[in-house]
């Protein structure tokens, strides 16, 4: 494409130059327009730290998810006005609704909503798009777009499903002669060059997405049903009973302790009786 805009500027040169000549003019002034002799690319980066790299979970009706993305840029040259459009698309390809999202510029400290009439459809007709307003990145610096996304659920918005929030932006074109902003259109990328001819013009852009996943929330856990404690059984002790007492206060549980060489010697409370077996004969 430089090649042919290259050629096209210089065919544009020499019809400028020859006409005159053939009017019999001795003189003649080349006028180049910004941008006629090609334009170039400066590259912004931007990170969108945890989105980036895998899909962040969105649970239906609840609080919006809160991020930023950094955007850098890498020259020499401030940027007055950088635009961005993001691009929402459904991975299943199923038409998408809206979101709830809102946005803080770069340094204002102040959160606004994408009002839902600023979804536009995009050109595949299954995705919406929308824009947030320019803010300036200042050259060798980044600047942070905050952003919340949320998915209002019961029918009013995106459903359930993983959906890439693609977004691109552009800053304009600046006269490299003149080194002032002007108006253009997006046009098509150009790759990059050190050299800045007359009639060439610079534009910043860049590229980038992030990914969410939106679910239902969790159903509550059922509360499990107490099990009764069983009330213990009541049992009536019975009493030990008590020992009987003959009348000289000795139990009637009287053991004989030892027995042996004919003599028995009983042991009751209180009483001792020796018991002795004697022969035939009395001494």
């Amino acid at each position: 494409m430089r090649t042919s805009r290259l050629l096209a500027a210089s065919a544009f040169l020499t019809a400028s130059f020859l006409a005159p000549l053939a009017l019999g003019a001795t003189t003649a002034t080349a006028s180049v327009k910004p941008c006629d002799a090609g334009e170039y690319v400066t590259k912004v980066t931007a990170s969108w730290p945890g989105y980036d790299q895998g899909a962040q979970p969105i649970v239906l009706g609840a609080p919006a998810l809160e991020s930023a993305i950094s955007f850098t840029n890498p020259d020499k040259l401030d940027v007055p006005r950088y635009a961005v459009r993001f691009t929402v698309k459904s991975d299943a390809g199923d038409a998408v609704s809206p979101f709830d999202v809102q946005y803080e510029l770069p340094g204002s400290n102040a959160w606004k909503p994408v009002d839902r009439s600023a979804w536009t459809p995009a050109a595949d007709g299954h995705s919406l798009q929308f824009d947030v307003p320019t803010f300036a990145l200042p050259k060798n610096s980044t600047a942070k777009l905050g952003l919340r996304i949320a998915a209002p659920g019961g029918g009013s918005g995106a459903g359930p499903g993983d959906y890439r929030f693609g977004w691109s932006g552009d800053s304009g074109f600046v006269d490299n002669d003149s080194q002032t902003w002007i108006e253009g259109t997006p046009s098509p990328w150009v790759s990059a060059s050190p050299e800045n001819p007359a009639g060439t013009c610079t534009v910043y852009r860049g590229e980038g997405a992030g990914h969410v996943s939106v679910i239902t929330p969790p159903s509550p856990s059922p509360t499990p049903t107490p099990t009764p404690t069983p009330t213990p059984s009541r049992t009536t002790a019975q009493a030990a009973p008590k020992p009987e007492l003959a009348e000289t206060g000795g139990g009637t549980s009287a053991l004989p302790l030892a027995l042996g060489g004919g003599a028995a010697l009983v042991v009751g409370v209180g009483i001792l009786v020796v018991l002795r077996r004697r022969g035939g004969s009395h001494r």
